[in-house]
């Protein structure tokens, strides 16, 4: 279990998972990231009960990438990670690299390096150098959706594989959603599981619902596993770990449906109905104590005399799965 105190913060988490910050910006989020990377006060212990504060900042073991993503000058990017990869002793960097599409940039000085090509030798370069956790803040920024989506998830498989925890500040739900573990709210400093925290998310932007679901293993032959369930779904990164199924994908019978190319149908039950506007309604649904969403009109509940409580069907197409 990590645990810090630090600056009136004070969190537990288990190991080897990510942690993420949200709140306003200039709330303090860098500054705290900077103080436990270099702060001498607090208690940052470790899964091992060992306060890293005791230690001076460069043997704490953390892998920092800040905002900006300063890289060292005058050096070409192979020489920089090749130089991290010695000192740590970090024999798979360039199988990461791979992954992480900075292969065709080895060659090239850091300087002439885009936003997002510095974000992502930001990011291999504090993964190489830590230990024990790595700080992250706004890593991905430079990024779009999708590229950070898949740069994170990469990280976050290999820290996986480590046991490696992190603490990623983002103002990207997104960002956090389809990496964290846990998320610390600023501004009225507490600590939750993502999966409440997403239930918070989406009522508060309901038009725009979507269930986010872990995955049991990752996707494979058109398929996807949880709750111990099959489901069917398009193509999707191997390293995709969460998935999102938007309300508008799904829709409810009360009946079980007759087969047809809609590949996904699951038994739930309504626990909310909540009007979203004169048009929509948003159905909270569970499946196995995991919530799903239906993007529905007020005439359909009329039609089905849908009620909280009730038993239905809900339906969603292969390609309604994405990665989160």
């Amino acid at each position: 279990m990590w645990q810090l105190k630090l600056n009136g913060h004070h969190w537990q988490w288990p190991a080897g998972e990510w942690l993420g910050i949200s709140g306003p910006s200039g709330c303090g989020k860098t500054q705290l990231l900077t103080a436990i990377a270099c702060g001498q006060r607090g208690l940052l212990q470790s899964p091992q009960q060992t306060n890293l504060f005791d230690y001076p900042a460069h043997q704490r073991g953390l892998g920092w990438a800040v905002q900006g993503a300063p890289l060292w000058p005058n050096q070409t990017v192979h020489t920089m990670l090749a130089s991290l990869a010695t000192r740590h002793n970090f024999n798979d960097w360039q199988e990461c690299a791979r992954e992480l599409h900075i292969t065709p940039l080895l060659p090239q000085y850091t300087n002439t390096l885009s936003g997002g090509e510095r974000q992502r030798v930001a990011l291999l370069s504090a993964f190489i150098c830590a230990k024990h956790l790595l700080l992250l803040d706004e890593p991905v920024s430079a990024l779009d959706t999708n590229a950070a989506r898949e740069a994170l998830n990469c990280l976050r498989r290999w820290a996986r594989e480590r046991q490696l925890g992190a603490i990623i500040v983002s103002h990207q739900w997104h960002d956090l959603a389809s990496s964290c573990d846990w998320l610390y709210q600023w501004q009225n400093q507490t600590l939750c599981a993502i999966s409440e925290a997403h239930k918070h998310h989406v009522q508060k932007q309901p038009d725009n619902a979507y269930a986010l679901w872990s995955l049991d293993q990752p996707p494979g032959n058109g398929q996807v596993w949880v709750n111990g369930q099959t489901l069917e779904c398009g193509p999707l990164p191997g390293t995709t770990q969460r998935i999102r199924i938007d309300a508008h994908e799904v829709s409810i019978a009360r009946e079980p449906p007759t087969p047809s190319s809609i590949a996904n149908t699951l038994a739930v039950t309504i626990n909310a109905l909540h009007p979203v506007s004169e048009a929509s309604i948003i159905a909270t649904l569970d499946w196995y104590n995991t919530e799903l969403y239906a993007l529905i009109t007020p005439r359909a509940v009329q039609a089905l005399a849908l009620a909280p409580g009730q038993k239905v069907y809900a339906q969603f197409k292969a390609h309604g799965i994405r990665p989160s």
